[in-house]
């Protein structure tokens, strides 16, 4: 064998070797990930349950309450019926990120480009928000910057965006404190949207940075914790992103609690969805 044959020979082997070692530690992570998923799956499902059947049994128990109530009891009537609404508004509210994650993973998310008014958009999730915002005495700023450039008329999928501002938004109440401020900026640059939601709780430290976004995780895993919640709605918020080809950072305020900021890339428009979106109904309208 000359030794031009041999070094070519020699080099094929390399490249053999070398691509050995990297389909091993593609398989290696691949083998990881299912480990990992087959060890979140029964912890995410006892989650889901939770969140479902908890719901479920406190509005049934104080529903049987209520017929038992006695006719000058109306103020104890009205006290329980709050908490139906509470609790039917947590598992609404649930529901929608489940079956929004039953769609990402089932492949069903297909992009529906439409124009949005983005100031209504968050004049809309910030009064979804209103009754458990008034609860904890948090008032909501949103300042919208330059409302003629743009911003009534982007194009983007209105139903995936909103339920990203929503699962924010619902984090940022439900992690500021009693009496705080909720900070939003919204404003276009050139063809992306980019808007900021601040809370006013006790910030994110570095380690959690790492996996807030993971799925499937919560920030705190403690049984008693007041940090309710398995995590879904920030991993709603990373697939949507992805779809939407969005990017996220996460900062402190200067002061206390979170910054989170999104951008969103504009879509290119669909005349067939903007047509059908004009014949379907919302389901968060009341008749």
């Amino acid at each position: 064998m000359t030794e031009q044959a041999n070094e070519k020979l020699q080099e094929q082997c390399r490249a053999l070797l070398n691509r050995v070692d990297e389909l091993s530690t593609k398989l290696y992570r691949v083998n990881k990930k299912l480990h990992d998923a087959e060890a979140l799956k029964g912890h995410f499902i006892s989650n889901v349950a939770n969140e479902i059947v908890n719901p479920f049994s406190s509005i049934t128990a104080l529903a049987e309450n209520i017929q038992h109530l006695k006719e000058n009891q109306m103020n104890d009537a009205k006290n329980m019926a709050s908490m139906i609404y509470s609790e039917a508004f947590h598992l609404d509210f649930q529901l929608k990120n489940i079956f929004a994650a039953a769609e990402v993973e089932a492949g069903l998310d297909n992009l529906k480009p439409v124009s949005v008014n983005m100031e209504s958009l968050f004049h809309k999730a910030i009064q979804f928000f209103q009754k458990q915002s008034d609860q904890k005495h948090i008032k909501i700023e949103l300042r919208i910057q330059d409302r003629n450039n743009g911003l009534t008329s982007f194009v983007t999928d209105e139903a995936k965006l909103e339920l990203i501002v929503k699962n924010l938004l619902h984090n940022a109440i439900k992690y500021s404190f009693d009496s705080g401020v909720i900070l939003i900026d919204v404003k276009k640059v050139k063809d992306e949207i980019l808007f900021k939601i601040c809370d006013s709780g006790k910030g994110i430290n570095g380690e959690e940075k790492q996996f807030i976004f993971d799925r499937f995780k919560k920030l705190d895993e403690c049984i008693n914790s007041i940090n309710t919640g398995h995590g879904l709605g920030l991993s709603i918020v990373s697939a949507y992103l992805n779809l939407l080809e969005g990017k996220i950072e996460l900062s402190d305020n200067g002061h206390q609690g979170t910054c989170i900021e999104i951008s969103v890339k504009e879509l290119d428009k669909d005349d067939d969805w903007e047509e059908l979106d004009q014949f379907l109904i919302d389901p968060e309208e009341s008749f």
